[in-house]
């Protein structure tokens, strides 16, 4: 019972997140929103794009509360979870470039997937963490 409360809490913040970068990408937000400044010499908004990447990984993968048996079970799990915010990434670039209040940027597009790259490794790293826990339990 707890388990499958877990798994839909894990779900619907999963949801919540989306409805969250759906309003981040498609709102019409001001330019002065966002406070720019440029650090290593990388805009403000990219970091943007980078942190709000970061969750969909693990997140999605939370939302199915199960891991894998072998590592390269782990390994095709989390490169699923790249592809697929990778993919959700540019869907979201390509739908501002729609909106005549945003426009598209291959570098945001580049910081959204590089956020996908960093949330996925924790995600790798927790799946292949289990696979020890369960061997040196037997």
């Amino acid at each position: 019972m707890a388990r499958k409360k877990t798994l839909l809490f894990a779900r619907l913040l999963f949801i919540a997140y989306m409805f969250g970068v759906g309003y981040v990408c498609f709102a019409h937000i001001g330019p002065d929103s966002i406070p720019h400044f440029t650090l290593f010499g990388i805009r403000s908004d990219k970091y943007v794009h980078f942190l709000l990447f970061v969750p969909f990984a693990i997140l999605l993968y939370f939302s199915f509360g199960s891991h894998s048996k072998r590592w390269q079970e782990s390994l095709k799990i989390t490169v699923g979870l790249v592809l697929l915010g990778a993919v959700v990434a540019a869907a979201t670039e390509y739908v501002q470039g729609l909106l005549p209040y945003r426009s598209r940027d291959i570098h945001d597009l580049y910081a959204d997937w590089l956020g996908v790259a960093a949330g996925a490794v924790p995600v790798l790293l927790t799946d292949l963490k289990a696979h020890r826990h369960k061997k040196s339990s037997i």
